[in-house]
């Protein structure tokens, strides 16, 4: 039976290259992470913006909704009794009336739009955080893998160069 000389230098080689393969792949792993928590924070503070603003839309709604109220009131008592008023109290009576339903309208629409907003920004921080909390996770065990590459592995050629140590000298 022959016995192949395993050059231990070609091992040490080897390992030094998965060792910084490793490495490499451990800090890219970092990035993302790193990346995704700036993400997260960014939209984080775009989130309490849109909350904030979410807050002062329905505030204004229903001031709106009660002026728009009191307007359609006043627009029906002014039609009602036609004769008693003027016709440019009729017509102000009326644009009144329109344009706080237009505000309204608008308003409402506004509101929606930042709702949506909210529950798409609070859906992508949930993945954020799902893909910040892999990449801890993956960084985590690359560096078990790092610290058995380089700690335990880094003897590997050694018991080799002994043994051949051996040979020539016997």
């Amino acid at each position: 039976m022959s016995i192949k000389k395993v050059d231990a230098k070609a091992l040490d080689k080897i390992l030094e290259t998965m060792v910084s393969t490793v490495s490499e792949s451990k800090d890219e792993v970092f990035d993302i992470g790193e990346q995704c928590r700036k993400d997260f924070e960014s939209l984080s503070k775009e989130l309490d913006d849109v909350k904030i603003r979410v807050a002062i839309v329905i505030t204004d709604s229903d001031a709106l909704d009660s002026k728009a109220r009191f307007a359609r009131k006043r627009l029906s008592e002014v039609s009602m009794h036609f004769n008693h008023f003027s016709e440019e109290q009729v017509r102000d009576a009326y644009e009144r009336a329109h344009k706080l339903q237009v505000d309204l309208q608008i308003n409402r629409q506004l509101e929606k739009e930042l709702r949506n907003r909210r529950d798409e920004l609070e859906l992508r921080l949930r993945g954020l955080q799902q893909t910040i909390d892999k990449a801890v996770h993956l960084v985590s065990q690359i560096s078990v893998v790092q610290n058995y590459l380089t700690q335990d592995l880094k003897f590997v050629g050694k018991p080799f160069k002994k043994r051949n140590a051996n040979r020539t000298s016997a």
